[in-house]
């Protein structure tokens, strides 16, 4: 069963935007399913603060352990902008806190130019991941959230936080530069919450603790997810380690490695006759 098709994300449309929705549900989808406790809550807390003095997502969520999460997805707000996911976190403390979720597989933010409306009650300023967080810190956190997340009792606006999931190897700043400079343009001098950065690829070593339990529906679910994040080839490189070792290198021996057609070059490793000195010699 497909999250995505439940909530109308599977109609034409572009093949990014379908690809995004997705790999969302797939994510998201097994999140919701298996629990948040097994690798998704240790992998959220890796998400990396836009700003380098900002808090890091753990003590946005406090130290009081989370109790319950609670999923929407593809949720509207007064902009009419949608976040992929909205999860509502609650504490034991009785406290309660909203992760917006943006997710991004094969593009970039969804970005428009608005022609600005001051009579509008949820002007926009054209950014994606801009509006997105201007919308939630402007609404009315009572219907929303009763929208959101039928049957929580809400009273009162909400401490809340954005996190964008890319492909990206290292936090894309250009996208975070354009959002902030869209907000200044509109009158707002920061990011009105925290907000992260959070890469699909650092999310498969946290799973795969898990993944053994083949025979517990959770465990099946994640090893499924995994096999699917290998084959979109979303995981963090790890090294040289896996590689076949070359056989011992002897003194007038040497290695010959080849770097692709268009470089079509070689390179050679010498010993010294004493066995101590390596140079190495290349030839393109």
């Amino acid at each position: 069963m497909s999250i995505a098709e439940i909530h109308g994300k599977l109609s034409p449309e572009t093949v990014n935007d379908r690809m995004e929705d997705l790999l969302t549900s797939d994510v998201f989808g097994t999140m919701y399913y298996a629990g948040w406790e097994k690798g998704f809550r240790d992998w959220l807390l890796e998400a990396q603060p836009v700003r380098t003095s900002g808090n890091t997502l753990g003590q946005f969520i406090g130290s009081s352990p989370v109790e319950e999460v609670l999923f929407s997805f593809w949720p509207t707000l007064p902009n009419d902008k949608e976040p992929d996911v909205a999860l509502l976190l609650k504490s034991k403390d009785g406290t309660c806190r909203v992760l917006l979720v943006e997710a991004k597989y094969l593009s970039g933010p969804s970005n428009a130019y608005v022609i600005q409306d001051e009579s509008s009650d949820s002007p926009r300023t054209g950014n994606q991941l801009a509006d997105q967080m201007d919308g939630f810190s402007k609404a009315n956190h009572d219907p929303l959230i009763a929208s959101w997340f039928p049957g929580t009792c809400q009273t009162g606006q909400l401490p809340f936080a954005h996190i964008l999931v890319t492909s990206h190897r290292r936090l894309p700043a250009e996208v975070y530069k354009e959002s902030l400079e869209s907000l200044h343009r509109a009158g707002m001098a920061e990011f009105p919450c925290p907000a992260f950065w959070l890469s699909w690829r650092s999310l498969t070593p946290h799973l795969e603790r898990y993944s053994p339990l083949i025979h517990d529906p959770a465990g099946r679910l994640i090893l499924d997810l995994i096999t699917l994040l290998e084959q979109k080839e979303l995981r963090t490189f790890a090294g040289f380690h896996d590689l076949p070792w070359p056989a011992p290198v002897t003194s007038g021996s040497f290695w010959r490695f080849s770097f692709g057609h268009c470089m079509r070059s070689w390179v050679e490793l010498n010993l010294t006759e004493g066995g101590d000195t390596l140079f190495w010699k290349e030839r393109l």
